[in-house]
């Protein structure tokens, strides 16, 4: 697997986007509203040098996951249909080492990444459910 840097890649904002407010994906992130295209071009246009995506390999598409930082926060997402195969630790392992002081908001009903935050080291805090 692999993280590839969103900033010179627009087609992945949409990515993002689009698995930020997928129903399965939504509930799991503090702010729940839906989110338009343009909202994701003008946030990304400010943030995309702090967001990557996962790929199986370099030559694999689609993405299967997104992981990014705002101010010193992570945020982060799976498909799916990946879940529970270690990507998203395998993508916290990787932004730790770009952004060792992170830091990670989680529902404390997010049993599996407070799991997964838990065993690479990454610091988090409870936000309610």
């Amino acid at each position: 697997m692999l993280l590839v840097n969103v900033e010179h890649n627009q087609e992945y904002w949409e990515f993002i986007r689009k698995l930020r407010t997928d129903p399965d994906t939504i509930m799991w992130f503090r702010n729940q509203n839906d989110i338009t295209p343009e909202e994701q071009q003008r946030y990304m246009e400010l943030y995309h040098k702090d967001y990557y995506v996962c790929l199986l390999n370099k030559d694999m598409e689609p993405p299967i996951g997104f992981i990014g930082i705002m101010g010193n926060d992570i945020r982060y997402a799976v498909i799916p249909s990946m879940r529970g195969l270690g990507i998203g630790k395998f993508m916290l392992k990787e932004i730790k080492k770009m952004y060792p002081n992170a830091i990670a908001k989680v529902k404390q009903n997010n049993i599996a990444s407070i799991s997964a935050l838990k065993s690479v080291g990454i610091f988090y805090r409870i936000t309610g459910d």
